[in-house]
């Protein structure tokens, strides 16, 4: 239908012209880190005693919430209310969710329906999982978004927490042009090895829940897209394996994960731990995204007695010595190791070099420096003190219990170690990235993302018009010059004109050497240009209708409206919509 077209040229102008695709529900204010907001809960004592002495119950309390910042001062009552976390269920510092549509169906504030308050217990700066969304957020991966806030409960200071937000479906509309699949929180032991073909195998549990935690579309319970993944990834032939999984993983984006989790030294994850990160299978397409969770074990924290910062990015460790299919098979293939190393390469030089971004780390400090001295929960742990708050961003000569060395001397030391350990297969060139925009008229432009480690010497658009002739057109390198996202580094883009009617394009790549890749490695894209004086077009159209507009029959649904263009009626006959 003619709306995938519509959501196809967006995308491709959000990748295009490298502009985040805007959140639309009014969030940004919870996440704006200009200031620290408060948060005040209000609950029945005894609701609070009670949660205290049950803390592995996630039982949800009545409470009211009130939020403060400059200019804003607002009040929702009838919240839920209750403890989070895993281990840091057992700390002094706890950790709290919100709900805001538990006990009223349907509220959000701001746009979301649940706030995470995490106490950062392990964290002596308080700042570490912080920076890791912020750089996520820098490099264009699908993340949440996190800012500090002071919590108080019945006007007792709690202390400095990071509000970090909720992978849900509200997460989903904000990310993803098709929300309605199914996302699992995938906790340890998920590791995706092969259990068998029934999906039902996946619904396994471990100490009181389930590793693959289906957490949308649960009427239905259906785990056949993470078996059919779980499948391929494991009992593929690693020769077929990137044909086999690219239509159904995406693989950059996970290989992206990876890199950044080297540069971070986050260790409480899926490849030494097998735990903390969301897969969504997005239906639209057919493909899952592997979305990160859970950074407060980060930059230079660490209970196992490894480096984290001069840790080989490929043999990595492993806590068990269990297999981990997802890292062991992707970097088996030589074309996604060399990603791999472009990645870390990439994000090394641009991104976590410690010039580039320093002035951000001390910014934040100094925001929430008040907060924090004013903050005696974070003591009640380990002990750290207002020296150890500030010494925990050092360059050199910190290291106090769990937390190995300073903040920035993690950075310098991650960053000093890693050129040394880059390794780059010979292989063919990679595009891993492409996508198109018609428009109306006759316009059609594609861009690309492609790395080679030899040189390339060529990148052609191929466009298979409708008598079946093959056009060849040259792709030219258009890096953006100061980019933070690897993408944009590696830009190609053709544009090229057409009368209106469907085609199918493919794109290759040779390096001096020969060696060659085509995208798709099998078969062509589709595509379809538009009549540029086509007389009816789609004038407005209102997806999600949840609340906003109701029709006639005081219904939310959603809708479209065509307009007519030309001075003389259009008979529509015989047309209509379809999502197929």
């Amino acid at each position: 239908m003619k709306t995938e077209t519509l959501v196809r040229g967006l995308l491709f102008l959000a990748w295009l012209t490298f502009q985040s695709l805007p959140a639309q529900n009014g969030s940004a204010l919870l996440y704006d880190d200009s200031e620290v907001a408060e948060i005040h809960i209000t609950i029945d004592t005894t609701a609070l005693q009670w949660m205290m002495d049950h803390v592995d119950s996630d039982s949800l309390h009545v409470a009211q919430f009130r939020y403060l910042r400059d200019g804003v001062d607002e009040t929702v009552d009838s919240i839920g209310f209750r403890l989070r976390g895993n281990t840091s269920r057992q700390s002094r510092k706890k950790s709290f969710k919100v709900s805001f549509n538990t006990f009223v169906p349907g509220r959000t504030f701001h746009g979301v329906r649940k706030l995470n308050l995490n106490g950062e217990h392990n964290d002596p700066s308080i700042i570490r999982s912080k920076l890791c969304w912020d750089l996520f957020a820098r490099i264009g991966v699908k993340a949440s978004r996190a800012a500090h806030v002071r919590l108080y409960i019945n006007e007792i200071y709690y202390g400095l927490y990071i509000s970090v937000e909720h992978i849900d479906e509200t997460f989903l509309r904000r990310n993803f042009f098709d929300p309605s699949g199914n996302l699992w929180k995938c906790l340890w032991p998920a590791d995706l090895t092969y259990l068998g073909d029934d999906p039902d195998l996946y619904k396994f549990t471990s100490n009181g829940r389930q590793a693959y935690d289906l957490k949308t579309n649960t009427t239905a319970d259906d785990y056949t897209e993470l078996a059919h993944l779980i499948r391929v990834l494991n009992l593929t032939p690693l020769s077929s394996l990137p044909d086999s999984l690219e239509p159904l993983l995406d693989v950059p984006g996970v290989l992206q994960y990876f890199a950044m989790n080297i540069l971070l030294g986050s260790w409480d994850a899926y490849r030494y731990l097998r735990n903390n990160y969301y897969l969504y299978f997005e239906p639209a397409i057919g493909r899952f995204h592997l979305i990160p969770y859970d950074y407060d074990n980060t930059f230079g924290v660490d209970f196992f007695g490894v480096d984290w910062a001069t840790i080989d990015p490929y043999t990595y460790a492993n806590m068990d010595g269990t297999p981990r299919p997802l890292g062991e098979r992707l970097l088996a293939v030589n074309q996604y190791k060399a990603l791999f190393s472009h990645f870390l390469d990439f994000y090394q030089t641009r991104v976590t070099d410690l010039p580039l971004w320093e002035a951000h780390i001390d910014s934040l400090k100094s925001l929430i420096t008040p907060a924090a001295e004013a903050d005696t929960f974070r003591t009640l742990d380990y002990g750290f003190t207002i020296e150890d708050f500030h010494q925990s961003y050092s360059a050199a000569g910190y290291s106090n219990q769990h937390v190995k060395t300073g903040l920035k001397e993690f950075v310098n030391l991650r960053n000093a170690s890693l050129p040394a350990q880059l390794e780059f297969p010979v292989g063919p060139p990679l595009i891993y990235r492409s996508d198109y925009q018609t428009t109306a008229g006759d316009s059609f432009r594609v861009a690309a993302a492609v790395f080679a480690v030899n040189p390339l010497t060529e990148v052609t658009l191929q466009v298979q018009t409708e008598t079946a002739v093959v056009l060849e057109i040259s792709m030219q390198y258009q890096p953006d010059p100061n980019p933070c996202r690897v993408e944009r580094a590696d830009r190609w883009q053709a544009a090229v004109s057409f009368a209106a009617g469907p085609r199918r394009y493919r794109i290759y790549a040779r390096d001096q050497y020969g060696l060659h890749m085509t995208y798709p490695r099998q078969g062509w894209v589709s595509f379809s240009t538009l009549q540029e004086d086509a007389p009816v077009v789609i004038n407005e159209f209102l997806a999600r209708n949840a609340s906003v507009n109701y029709d006639e029959a005081g219904e939310y649904d959603d809708w479209l409206e065509l307009y007519n263009r030309s001075a003389v009626p259009v008979d529509l006959s015989g047309m209509y919509l379809s999502d197929d």
